[in-house]
């Protein structure tokens, strides 16, 4: 049996350019929900901006107004699902997936993460290492280092 990659995708708008795709697979019991956020590090102006983007996607899963930091990747985790984000050139995506039947609690941890972030000081100190963290590797990474470069 075939089956289509683009069947049953839905794609939401969101506010300033943003989309939300969704995509539930009748033919294998799983479910994607993925958020493009129309904000990368082409659009920050440097060097104050520079890597904003970048911390903002990490900072987007440290909390909320309602959940504490790592209870949303504890539910979709605890649904069998796995919850991520990366942060491009001209976007920042922030994706949850695995069984079909937690669609809804993917959907909710990713709606949550990009409607309702805490932003907490004391996080934002945390955090600012792990990112330096990743760009030293990055610098160190022959595939980084080039696709920088294109």
């Amino acid at each position: 049996m075939k089956v289509n990659p683009l069947a049953d995708i839905q794609v939401f708008s969101l506010p300033h350019h943003g989309r939300l795709v969704c995509q539930v697979n009748s033919a294998l019991p799983v479910a994607a929900v993925y958020a493009w956020v129309h904000a990368g590090s082409c659009h920050e102006q440097p060097p104050r901006e520079l890597g904003i983007a970048h911390m903002v996607e990490h900072m987007l899963f440290k909390g909320t107004s309602s959940q504490g930091v790592g209870d949303l990747a504890l539910a979709v985790e605890g649904a069998g699902g796995s919850l991520n984000a990366w942060t491009a050139h001209d976007e920042t995506v922030l994706h949850a997936a695995g069984p079909s039947c937690a669609w809804k609690t993917f959907l909710l941890a990713i709606t949550e993460a990009l409607f309702h972030p805490a932003f907490d000081a004391d996080e934002l100190e945390r955090e600012k290492e792990v990112v330096l963290e990743e760009l030293r590797h990055g610098e160190n990474s022959p595939i980084h280092r080039v696709s920088d470069r294109i």
